[in-house]
């Protein structure tokens, strides 16, 4: 299971990015992104119900506040603006490119992330 926390003074937007060979099957396309999660202060968000060693190692993460204050990484994709969930190789005209911070979990089932400002 995926458990984002929101320790950051103001609501939060977080999207995550994960392995899903299932549904986005494909020549190096086999990632699924899904946003946007509100997690209101002090509160959490379960992002993803499933045993995470048995997806992958590696998952991703980009969150916000709206008024500039971001949790990024180096891994950049394009998301919309909106609510969503897709495969990474399909692209919507009002997508805008965020970098993604990588997670790596090793062989946990469980990733609890806290976002501190």
């Amino acid at each position: 299971m995926w458990t984002i926390c929101n320790h950051y003074s103001e609501d939060v937007w977080a999207a995550i990015l994960w392995l899903n060979t299932d549904a986005c099957g494909g020549e190096s396309d086999d990632w699924m992104t899904r946003g946007w999660y509100q997690i209101a202060p002090g509160s959490c968000a379960n992002v993803l119900d499933e045993d995470l060693d048995e997806i992958n190692r590696y998952f991703y993460y980009y969150a916000d506040n709206g008024d500039g204050v971001v949790w990024a990484g180096e891994h950049f994709f394009a998301l919309p603006e909106n609510a969503f969930e897709r495969c990474i190789n399909v692209k919507g005209g009002d997508d805008i490119a965020r970098g993604f911070r990588e997670v790596d979990i090793g062989d946990g089932d469980n990733l609890i992330l806290n976002l501190v400002g």
